[in-house]
């Protein structure tokens, strides 16, 4: 009787993992980016889209609004770090976005009004030390 129960138990929790593990990209399932826009299932996608890495770590984190790049955006390396953060306004860049060395030091710093390039933008190397910087204006 104790064997059939541990028998069921490892039954289950392999039934748990799997329906966790399937589930990974299942908010991206039928999303299609089509002439600028994202669909879902042939409708313009509002909601959340993660997509996962080889590894299962989460690679992406996009947020769209009636089909629009909308809210915030995140990418990550494989090893968890980041590798982009920034945030769109109905499909146009907005803010600042910032974008990492693998190694986890920034590598730039971006800002944007509404799909316009403004401020100072600054690239770092792999040591976080600024390499060069300049005034963009649109």
């Amino acid at each position: 009787m104790e064997l059939l129960k541990k028998n069921l138990i490892i039954k289950y929790l392999l039934f748990v993992l799997l329906i966790l593990t399937s589930c990974k990209n299942e908010t991206c399932k039928g999303v299609e980016f089509i002439d600028g826009m994202t669909f879902k299932n042939g409708a313009l996608y509002s909601g959340t889209c993660i997509n996962h890495h080889t590894n299962g770590e989460i690679r992406s984190i996009q947020n769209y609004k009636k089909g629009y790049d909308h809210g915030k955006w995140e990418f990550f390396y494989a090893n968890k770090k980041n590798q982009v953060k920034g945030t769109f306004n109905m499909g146009k860049k907005n803010g600042e976005w910032t974008y990492y060395h693998e190694n986890g030091e920034l590598h730039k710093q971006h800002f944007y009004d509404n799909g316009k390039k403004i401020g100072l933008w600054k690239t770092y190397d792999e040591n976080g030390v600024i390499s060069s910087a300049s005034n963009v204006f649109n």
